[in-house]
């Protein structure tokens, strides 16, 4: 649900095993070393379409569309995909706003608001299956991360469009 909503085209990457860009660690953790195709960017540093509707819920599972991405996440069900839903819409929309304020800085432009819409936008077309999973979720605190003058520069120097911090393990 998180790569859907980060519109992150590019999560599972092209080519052979070393050149993928999600890595399954000896633990069956899940360790990401690119994020460079998220939000309005493509993995080559291009523009995309970043809008309010999340079409890669389908995309990201249709062969057609992405090969690498369906053969990892094809199967997943909707109630599946809720559960990562839940989590997206427990995020305050303040706490959206700051955390792309402190990693974009005045770069931001209006990727909040999109990301917030895309929030609601899962919460609408997942609402039968949320209303279903037990308790409500519980707000998430969502760090303010602060980047350092040079940290910025270096990520806008290096081409790239993410600042990854260890938020939680799930």
């Amino acid at each position: 649900a998180a790569d859907a909503w980060l519109a992150n085209w590019d999560v599972i990457g092209n080519g052979a095993a070393k050149e993928l860009n999600l890595k399954a660690l000896a633990d069956g953790t899940a360790l990401r070393i690119d994020t460079g195709g998220t939000l309005f960017l493509r993995a080559q540093g291009g523009r995309k379409t970043f809008g309010d509707v999340v079409e890669e819920l389908d995309t990201l599972r249709d062969p057609r569309m992405n090969a690498n991405a369906s053969e990892v996440f094809g199967q997943l069900t909707d109630e599946q995909i809720a559960i990562g839903v839940q989590r997206i819409v427990a995020i305050d929309d303040a706490a959206i706003r700051r955390m792309v304020v402190d990693a974009m800085g005045d770069d931001a432009d209006d990727i909040a608001e999109t990301l917030i819409a895309r929030k609601n936008y899962m919460a609408r077309r997942y609402k039968a299956q949320l209303d279903a999973l037990s308790g409500k979720a519980k707000p998430i605190d969502v760090p303010s991360v602060g980047i350092a003058p040079a940290q910025h520069k270096a990520v806008v120097e290096g081409r790239v469009n993410g600042y990854t911090i260890l938020a939680d393990k799930d």
